[in-house]
């Protein structure tokens, strides 16, 4: 509320809405890189259980249909504050991506440790 709200008299129900319009976006991101990332993941390591369908064109399949609701997030033209959030998402994923590349530096085998930890839990 502070940025976007600050001495605009901007209301609790709008901030939340804008709040959640702009958190969509980095989510919608991360579901496409997740489902394209599946069939590189599998052909790699997996490649004997490797099945086109499930591992190819239902993710790009499903990447393909988020198209539509990106381009209605990001699109030219929209009004304050609407058309800030592709610059504001975009930003918060160059920080978190700066973030995971200094923190990978110092731990060269971080990934192999997330992994492990995400699976234990």
């Amino acid at each position: 509320m502070v940025i976007f709200g600050w001495g605009r008299g901007i209301s609790a129900l709008d901030y939340f809405g804008d709040a959640g319009t702009l958190g969509t976006i980095p989510v919608i991101l991360v579901y496409m890189a997740t489902n394209l990332a599946l069939p590189v993941f599998m052909l790699r390591h997996h490649r004997d259980q490797f099945r086109p369908i499930r591992h190819l064109v239902v993710p790009v399949a499903g990447t393909l249909f988020m198209l539509l609701p990106l381009w209605g997030l990001i699109q030219p033209g929209q009004s304050w504050p609407f058309n800030i959030f592709p610059y504001v998402a975009l930003a918060v994923l160059v920080i978190a991506a700066l973030y995971g590349a200094t923190i990978a530096r110092r731990d060269p085998e971080l990934a192999q440790h997330i992994g492990a930890y995400m699976a234990d839990d």
